[in-house]
């Protein structure tokens, strides 16, 4: 049983592995292109349809300008995209608007492109030769006017008759700390970038509904199992789904196209920095390592603190505090990888799943703060985290079912004879008292004559030897139906449905003819005999008590007639 579980979740994780696999691949389905950008100038940078560029490099930069003041180069300078606007001494933020411009030569005339925008993190809107293609809120020079939207964009356009698209940008912050041009677009034809926004928006649909339904599937079990781990597994998970909602390209904005700023970035902000303590709980409630008591405290205190923090802050306080936040993960990922080596060098039960799991998630908050970042490494890390405590629970769940299985075959079966005892018995009546079809029902009680002098003469060991061939006799004459039990001694009750009472005296006589059969064992050769007593079970008029105790003296009834009739001997 063991093998085949540890069987079966190998194949699951390695199905998990092959389909990433399969994701990463189709996501590298297109072919990435470098080219130089120097002075704001883009030369031949896409020459088949899976090729996509990154406009990373000099673009010109007018500060301080939207499009509309740029009938002259006054004020030009080039910097390069992604790029940060200086901070304001006096304020400490980076609020205004600026205009960058992209000339991109060599591209097909009567051939459509696209381009690829996640976000400013505020307002922004870009066209080409002068046309709008994309853009999120609305750009102004000061706040009045102004209205941030964060959602990822895409955008169709045509170059002109010689090949060349003029980019211009403007963007426009009031609401964060640090303003600027931080996700520079993408560009490739237009059936590249459709593709190449479809393949991310179904991704993160995904993510949202997987993330989801593990949380409902994880929450239902904390409340049918009352354990603090499930729990804790589905509030992570919920959290993943809101951060899939509010990230990335920003479902929830497409979805509440009215919804302001604030909410989303409370719920951005909110769910993950929330994941650090969670995942401390975490590693916590499945006993890993020797976790500080004052640390358990923190993590616990952060939750409130959190959650009161980002809904009140403005926006540019929130937006960085995660500066502030890149700095305190380090040390807490450090000490979660500490305890995590601790429980595997103690070899604590289940550790290996759950020190994977943290191992992987560690890995993704890294990736997530270094410059090798992906759009999905942390979704990625936190699911995989999250399904290999899975399998922990899961493992644990399988071992508590086999322990109650275990126990309910003990309670309910006799240990001699491997059929069911007298509380099994009462629990099948209880059950046909709830019974109103047309079913005839009846109850045999059975006793062996003579057993008490084969046990007298043989010993306690051929009496039981006795009662188990017994039984198989008495499993042999009745039907699939019908049901035996052992309720003590030498006594039996066979519980059976019949259509007639014609079938109830066959069964009888079937009985009594396989017990009138000489039981050989160990060289000995024991005629014992078997007195039935049976009585028709009406449910809803009697209690199983009282038709058990009449079916009992018809037994004795039946036994007494036996000793009038015959006496056999062992």
């Amino acid at each position: 049983m063991r093998l085949r579980r540890n069987a079966v979740i190998t194949a699951f994780l390695l199905l998990v592995v092959v389909l990433i696999l399969a994701w990463f691949r189709l996501g590298n389905q297109f072919e990435w292109v470098t080219a130089p950008m120097q002075q704001g100038q883009l030369d031949n940078p896409v020459t088949h349809s899976k090729q996509l560029i990154h406009l990373r490099g000099e673009w010109s930069y007018f500060p301080g300008q939207l499009a509309s003041d740029l009938v002259q180069a006054d004020g030009q300078t080039w910097v390069i995209v992604e790029h940060t606007w200086p901070t304001d001494p006096a304020t400490g933020n980076a609020h205004g608007c600026a205009t960058y411009r992209l000339t991109v030569n060599g591209l097909q005339p009567g051939q459509i492109y696209g381009l690829f925008v996640q976000d400013e993190f505020s307002a922004y809107q870009l066209s080409v030769n002068g046309q709008s293609v994309a853009g999120n809120g609305s750009v102004a020079r000061t706040p009045d006017g102004y209205q941030p939207r964060v959602y990822t964009d895409v955008g169709f356009f045509a170059p002109d008759a010689t090949g060349q698209a003029v980019l211009v940008m403007e963007i426009a912050n009031f609401t964060r700390s640090n303003g600027g041009f931080f996700n520079a677009p993408i560009l490739g034809t237009a059936k590249a970038i459709d593709q190449y926004y479809n393949l991310h928006q179904a991704s993160e649909i995904l993510i949202f509904a997987f993330a989801f339904a593990l949380g409902i599937l994880f929450a239902l079990l904390s409340l049918s199992m009352k354990d603090n781990r499930t729990f804790l597994m589905a509030v992570f998970l919920f959290l993943i789904a809101l951060r899939s909602l509010s990230t990335g390209i920003h479902l929830i904005q497409k979805l509440l196209p009215d919804l302001h700023l604030k909410p989303i970035l409370v719920l951005e902000y909110a769910s993950g920095y929330l994941l650090a303590p969670l995942a401390g709980l975490l590693l916590h409630a499945f006993g890993i390592g020797r976790f500080p008591r004052s640390l358990l405290w923190i993590y616990r205190a952060s939750i409130p603190c959190i959650l009161i923090f980002t809904a009140v802050v403005p926006n540019s306080v929130l937006t960085a505090s995660y500066s502030v936040f890149k700095f305190i993960i380090i040390p807490v990922a450090l000490h979660t990888f500490w305890l995590v080596y601790s429980g595997v060098r103690e070899r604590e039960k289940g550790v290996s799943y759950i020190a994977a799991g943290f191992v992987i998630l560690i890995v993704g908050v890294m990736l997530e703060f270094s410059p090798f970042r992906t759009r999905y490494s942390l979704f990625v890390a936190a699911l995989l985290f999250v399904l290999l405590l899975s399998v922990f629970v899961v493992v644990r769940l399988a071992n508590l079912q086999s322990s109650h299985d275990r126990l309910v075959t003990e309670v309910l079966t006799d240990a001699l004879t491997g059929l069911g005892n007298r509380v099994a018995l009462f629990r099948q009546l209880d059950q046909w008292q709830q019974r109103r079809d047309s079913a005839t029902l009846a109850i045999l009680f059975c006793d062996l004559n003579r057993f008490k002098a084969v046990n007298d003469s043989y010993g306690h060991a051929v009496g039981d030897d006795l009662l188990c061939l017994s039984a198989k006799r008495l499993q042999g004459c009745v039907r699939s139906t019908d049901q035996v039990y052992r309720v003590g001694g030498d006594e039996f009750v066979i519980l059976a449905e019949f259509k007639t009472d014609e079938d109830v005296k066959v069964l009888v006589a079937r009985i009594k003819d396989s017990f009138s059969q000489p039981f050989v064992m160990q060289e000995l050769e024991l005629a014992v005999g078997i007195s039935v007593g049976t009585e028709p079970f009406v449910p809803g008029q009697d209690t199983p008590d009282v038709v058990l105790s009449r079916s009992d003296a018809r037994m004795y009834e039946d036994k007494r007639r036996e000793s009038k009739s015959s006496t056999p001997t062992i």
